[in-house]
């Protein structure tokens, strides 16, 4: 008579493990709930704030410009003109606060046409050259479209405050950027 080996082996494999594994009802896990359908937005659409909660007296400036469209066009509180850098990302804007402040929350007024995927990143610091990331856009936008981020914990010694887009559908430009602190 001749045995195979493996089949031995599995056999016995297979009683060891069944004779001390068992899961109770209550440790089985349970399955979530899938969405009907796929949340593509990872940001909030708000109306802009209050002028008076914005730090933005800054000083501006970007990567790049177009002649009619500079970037103060994007801290100048009209959603109607806009900072336009004339080129595809990546591309960058940053504000200069003045002095070191507190951030409660950052709002973007996208200027986008086509609609598509973008991914903008919130960069600050109290030295332009040395920023740290705070926040990352991940999704669909469309113009018009209001981007916010509010911290869990404020930063504070914040005076330098740079946006990069590293993805659009578009050239890279902004309606508004808000900034909301102490």
């Amino acid at each position: 008579m001749k045995f195979n080996l493996n089949f031995i082996f599995v056999s016995i494999l297979l009683s060891v493990l069944g004779s001390g594994c068992s899961i109770a009802a209550s440790d089985k896990p349970t399955p979530f709930p899938l969405p009907s359908e796929p949340d593509v937005h990872e940001f909030q659409f708000l109306p802009l704030s209050a002028p008076s909660s914005n730090l933005l007296t800054a000083s501006v400036m970007a990567s790049s410009s177009m002649p009619d469209a500079p970037a103060s066009n994007a801290i100048d509180g009209n959603p109607e003109t806009i900072w336009n850098s004339g080129s595809d990302p990546e591309q960058w804007i940053q504000l200069d606060l003045g002095a070191p402040r507190v951030i409660n929350a950052i709002r973007l007024l996208v200027s986008q046409y086509p609609a598509g995927d973008s991914v903008h990143q919130i960069w600050i610091g109290a030295d332009p050259d040395n920023l740290t990331l705070l926040h990352e856009f991940i999704g669909f936008t469309n113009d018009g479209d209001l981007l916010e981020f509010i911290p869990i914990i404020p930063p504070t010694d914040v005076r330098f405050i740079r946006i990069v887009t590293t993805q659009s559908t578009s050239w890279v430009a902004w309606r508004e950027i808000e900034v909301e602190g102490e």
